[in-house]
This record gives structure tokens, C-alpha cells and sequence, in this order.
């Protein structure tokens, strides 16, 4: 695709694994990626980015692989504006509870697909920023959850997951799974653990009794209100489609669509670095300045 259009710049985003990957036993992946790029005329930067640290309320590190054709005459990598403390001048991370408290609370098997209303008017900036333009609250839909699943889900305390129980703390029960990161309780004054396309087995709600909706995974990942998802909210895998003959049903998801995208805040932050570097006179040429000059 890059050689086909030839662009000024091109940028990949992958998982961290992509930087120790092996196409070959002698090869690695990201070796031929920048080798690509060399005999097609770009410089590279590997960049390994938080999203957290720009502003984003979810623990997410990726590789960035930035090809120019004119060189770096600036960093390519974007100023952070957010850390765990706030140290330097900078704001604290933003947390579960600033990103969703203003969202409908919904029980298992209850909620909105379009159009619903605020719980409340916005509670803090990055709430007023993501509902600009929103004509309600879509997406907003829980999962069918079992009662024996509901009365588990309450009993996790925050930060604590499934697989805590049946160890201290919840003398009781049974363990009920052997992974880690299975229904793990988010906890209200952090960021999520990192947002993937099965968090409806991953991300339990820091006050109801439930995983999250489309829509509050959208929140953590920093997608405005106003960008709607469509298809089923989740699907099987693709190779079980397969098996089965019915490939015409291997359609991403919204779950897939949120969990596996780039989130925008962090997009936005490379986006405007990327404006600056293209730029002759190093200021960012930008048409929506307005937008893109808001702070989270």
C-alpha cells in the first residue's frame, strides 16, 4: 500500500510484540518493515507510545513504526501531557470514574442501543469534550449475563478479578478461572487495564455488577459520543466461522471495531506532531485548529 500511493509519510501501529516478532528464524519482523521502508526512500523512528499519557483513561502501549521521506528535523514523538501524578506541569492520568460516570447506569440485559439520556450533565472536561455534538448516549447496551454471573461480578472488589476468587478475600467460592486478566473489576480513580476486542470477558463496571457496554469501552478508549458503531455488538471468531461455513457472518464487531483501533486522543497527539514535522516552517498547517487545540 505505501509504495502503491507514495506518501510524504506512512505510520504502523502494532502490539509491543511487534518489535520482537520473527518472520523468519533470522528475520524479524520489524527489520523488514524498516528495510521496506528504506529501499522505498523513508527514514523510520520506532516509537513505543502510552495512551494514558495523552490524556486517554486506558493503560495501552504500542509500537508506532513513522516513515518520512524528508527526514526528522523534529522529534517525531508527541509531548506528553499526562502521567500517573501530574508531576512537571502535567495533568494525572485520566481515570475510570471521569470517563464514565455521567453515562446511564445499566444492569445486565438492560439498556439503550440509540439515543438514550445522560445520567447527569458533564462532570469534568474530558466528559464535556467527548459529548460535543451528541445527539444521546448510543451503543449503551449490557450483556446477557446469567445470575450466577451477576452475583459474581458483585462480589469482586476493585482491581480484583475472577481469578482472585477463591483466594483471600473471597474464602467462599470456588476459583473459577485460571486467567488473570478474566473479569477483572475496574477500579474508579485509575485508568482501565488496556481495552481489547473481548473486553465483554475482561472489564467489569467499578460500580454495577456487570462487564461494560460498547459504549463506555469507547469512552475508555476516547471516542467522541457523536461516532456511532454498528454490527453485532459481538461475534464469534473468524476461524469458527470458517469451520463452519459461515464466513459471511466474519464482520468485525463493536467490540472489535473499539478494542482494536488506535484511540483517537492518542491519533490526535501524533497527528499534530506529524503537522509540525511536515511543515517547513515547524508550526502545523491545520484546518481544525479549534478542535484539535482543546484541552483534555
Amino acid at each position: 500500500m505505501v509504495e502503491n500511493v507514495d506518501p510524504r509519510f506512512a505510520l504502523i501501529e502494532n502490539v509491543g510484540g511487534f518489535k520482537t516478532g520473527k518472520i523468519t528464524k533470522d528475520q524479524s519482523v520489524l527489520d523488514y518493515v524498516k528495510s521496506r521502508f528504506r529501499k522505498l526512500g523513508f527514514e523510520t523512528r520506532v516509537m513505543v507510545l502510552q495512551a494514558a499519557e495523552y490524556g486517554v483513561p486506558s493503560l495501552r502501549t504500542r509500537v508506532f513504526i513513522l516513515g518520512s521521506k524528508t527526514g526528522f528535523p523534529v522529534d517525531p514523538i508527541p509531548p506528553i501531557t499526562h502521567s500517573r501524578e501530574g508531576r512537571g506541569g502535567m495533568n494525572c492520568y485520566t481515570t475510570v470514574e471521569q470517563a464514565l460516570s455521567d453515562l446511564p447506569s445499566v444492569n445486565a440485559r438492560e439498556g439503550v442501543d440509540g439515543g438514550g439520556k445522560y445520567e447527569s450533565s458533564p462532570k469534568n472536561q474530558y466528559q464535556k469534550i467527548l459529548r460535543m455534538n451528541s445527539n444521546g448516549v448510543y451503543n449503551h447496551v449490557a450483556m446477557n449475563h446469567s445470575p450466577r454471573l451477576v452475583e459474581r461480578f458483585s462480589k469482586l472488589l476493585h482491581g480484583s478479578s475472577a481469578y482472585d476468587i477463591g483466594k483471600s478475600g473471597y474464602p467462599n467460592d470456588e476459583s473459577v478461572t485460571v486467567y488473570k486478566t478474566n473479569n477483572q473489576r475496574l477500579t474508579p480513580g485509575l485508568p482501565s487495564p488496556c481495552v481489547t476486542a473481548n473486553f465483554q470477558s475482561t472489564h467489569v463496571h467499578y460500580r454495577d455488577a456487570r462487564t461494560i457496554t460498547a459504549r463506555e469501552a469507547a469512552r475508555l478508549m476516547s471516542f467522541p459520543d457523536s461516532f456511532v458503531f454498528h454490527g453485532k455488538r459481538t461475534q464469534m471468531s473468524g476461524s469458527f466461522l470458517k469451520k463452519y461455513g459461515r464466513d459471511h457472518e466474519n464482520h468485525l464487531s463493536q467490540y472489535n471495531q473499539i478494542g482494536n483501533a488506535v484511540p483517537p486522543l492518542l491519533a490526535r497527539a501524533i497527528g499534530l506532531q506529524l503537522g509540525i514535522l511536515a511543515d517547513t516552517d515547524g508550526q502545523a498547517n491545520l484546518e481544525t485548529q479549534d478542535v484539535l487545540d482543546l484541552e483534555i
